[in-house]
């Protein structure tokens, strides 16, 4: 758990293969601008409410707080206009005026939807003991198992009607 999650804020995105692209300073980015992907995953609509890409109209920072209202989590896009690449908090609660940050963003979207379509439906995730870095290697269940627990954290199913 890094800094940022560590206070209660969601985190950046969903993990990537090959390492990590949230936390503090991280730098990583989504393969398109297109931030009205149509998933065929059903996202719970509250998950997308808020900014979900940098190059959106006054999203290139947003704001979260966290559970207490006691800490500030931010999003900030300063290298690229496709994903945010820092990731930090500062205590007290957010400024009047700072946009917030969607739960589900575009980058964990489509690592939800690439997750998906790989095996990971051939993966017996509730057997696999996901380890400290399971995408180190890339191409593994212990890899497609950690980026779906990641991704539906971020990007929830939507709740059955009742």
């Amino acid at each position: 758990m890094n800094a940022y999650t560590a206070t209660g804020c969601q985190s950046g995105h969903a993990e990537s293969r090959g390492g990590s692209s949230s936390g503090d300073d991280a730098t990583g980015g989504a393969s398109s601008n297109d931030s009205n992907t149509a998933s065929s995953y059903p996202i719970d609509p509250d998950a997308l409410v808020g900014c979900r890409a940098p190059h959106e109209p006054g999203c290139q920072h947003c704001c979260e707080s966290d559970r207490t209202q006691a800490v500030c989590c931010f999003r900030d896009s300063i290298l690229s206009e496709v994903d945010w690449d820092m990731f930090g908090s500062e205590d007290g609660p957010c400024p009047d005026g700072c946009p917030l940050c969607t739960q589900c963003d575009v980058y964990s979207e489509k690592q939800l939807d690439s997750v998906t379509r790989s095996r990971w439906l051939e993966c017996d995730c509730a057997r696999i003991g996901v380890g400290l870095d399971p995408c180190f290697g890339g191409d593994s269940c212990e890899c497609d198992c950690s980026i779906h627990e990641a991704a539906t954290r971020a990007c929830p199913i939507t709740p059955a009607e009742p």
